[in-house]
C-alpha cells in the first residue's frame, strides 16, 4: 500500500513500485499494483508478472474459450483461435471443408500454375523464333548479295534516273495483299498460269505460249496491260529476246546467270547514256562503224526475223560462249 495517488506516483520513477506488465490502481489509502490482464505474479518485482499460456490445456484457469473445430494460439498477453486444419471460417464458424471442394481447390490452383507455365513458355518460344526469323533473313540477305546491291543503289542516288529500289518485308505484304496466292505469277497473277487449258494445245505450257507469240511477232499482245508503253517498247522487246534464249532446251545454248546480268545491266547503262535517248538521233553510217567495232560480242546465229525489233537487240553479250 503506497500512500501517494498513481498519477503523483508516476512522476517520480526512482520511487514508483509497479513493474513491468503492471497496472496501478488507486485506493482510500493510496495506490496499489496489479499484473495487467493476462499476465499473472508479483507485480512490484522486476519481470514479476509472467505471461499467461492460455492455449495450455493443463491449465484449470485462465484458459482459452476456442471451439473444438479451432486451434489456439498463444500471443503475448492474450491468445487467437483460427480454424484447424480440414475446416473453413463461414459466418464466424469453423465449416469443415468438403473432400470436392478440396479437389476443386487443387484442380483450379494447378490449372492456373499450368496456364501460367504455359503462356511464359509460348512467349519465350515466340521471342527464340522472331530472333531466329531475323537472322535468317539478314543471312539470306547476305548469301544473295543484298549488301552488293545497296552499294550499287547508293552509287546510282544522284542519278536523275532510279533503276531499282529495295522493298521492306512491311512494303511487299501489302503489294501482294498479304501474299495472296492469286497474285503469284505462273499461277494466276499478272493474268498468266504456267498451264492452262484455255489455251490451244500448242499454247497450253506458258513457255510455249511465250515462244509462240514470240516467233509470230505479236508478243505485245499477251504482255499484260500497263507494262508495255510507247517510251519501253524497245526496252521490253530486248528483255522478250533474252527470255527466249533462256528458254532454249539445250543446256550450252542457254545464258548463265551471270551473262543475264550482264546483258540487263548493259541495257540499263544504255538507258542511261544520252544515246539512249528518243530525242537524239544516231548517224547511221555512225551507228554500223561502232556495231562493227564491237562485233566481238555480236550475238551469233540468232534468226534474221527478229532483226528489226532493235539495234541494241544486237548489242549484247555473247550468250553461246563463256560456259
Amino acid at each position: 500500500m503506497m500512500s501517494e495517488t498513481c498519477k503523483v506516483a508516476q512522476n517520480n520513477i526512482s520511487s514508483y513500485a509497479c513493474r513491468n506488465n503492471s497496472r496501478c490502481v488507486d485506493t482510500d489509502n493510496g495506490y496499489r499494483c496489479h499484473c495487467k490482464n493476462g499476465y499473472e505474479g508479483n507485480p512490484y518485482l522486476p519481470k514479476g508478472c509472467q505471461d499467461i499460456d492460455e492455449c495450455d490445456e493443463s491449465r484449470k484457469t485462465s484458459k482459452h474459450n476456442c471451439s473444438r473445430n479451432q486451434d489456439c494460439r498463444n500471443t503475448d498477453g492474450s491468445f487467437e483461435c483460427f480454424c484447424k486444419k480440414g475446416y473453413k471460417e463461414e459466418t464466424g464458424l469453423c465449416q469443415k471443408i468438403q473432400e470436392g471442394y478440396l479437389l476443386i481447390k487443387v484442380v483450379i490452383v494447378a490449372g492456373v500454375g499450368f496456364i501460367a507455365l504455359l503462356v511464359g513458355m509460348s512467349t519465350i518460344y515466340l521471342v527464340y523464333q522472331k530472333r531466329k526469323l531475323i537472322k535468317l533473313k539478314e543471312r539470306f540477305f547476305r548469301q544473295n548479295g543484298g549488301f552488293i546491291l545497296q552499294q550499287q543503289i547508293s552509287k546510282r542516288e544522284d542519278s536523275s534516273k532510279s533503276t531499282t529500289q529495295i522493298f521492306t518485308a512491311e512494303e511487299l505484304k501489302k503489294a501482294t495483299k498479304n501474299y495472296d496466292d492469286s497474285l503469284i505469277v505462273g499461277t494466276g497473277g499478272y493474268g498468266e498460269k504456267a498451264f492452262s487449258f484455255n489455251r490451244p494445245q500448242e499454247k497450253r505450257n506458258l513457255a510455249m505460249h511465250f515462244l509462240t507469240a514470240f516467233k509470230e511477232n505479236c508478243l505485245l499482245d499477251v504482255i499484260e496491260s500497263g507494262i508495255v508503253k510507247d517510251e519501253n517498247k524497245e526496252e521490253v522487246m530486248e528483255v522478250a529476246v533474252l527470255a527466249s534464249k533462256c528458254l532454249r532446251l539445250t543446256g550450252k545454248e542457254r545464258p548463265s546467270m551471270k551473262e543475264v546480268a550482264m546483258v540487263l545491266e548493259g541495257m540499263m547503262m544504255m538507258n542511261k547514256h544520252p544515246w539512249g535517248s528518243s530525242n537524239i538521233e544516231l548517224n547511221l553510217e555512225e551507228t554500223e562503224y561502232l556495231l562493227n567495232e564491237k562485233s566481238g560480242i555480236f550475238e551469233r546465229g540468232e534468226s534474221t526475223s527478229h532483226q528489226n525489233t532493235s539495234i541494241r537487240d544486237h548489242v549484247l553479250i555473247p550468250l553461246d560462249d563463256g560456259r
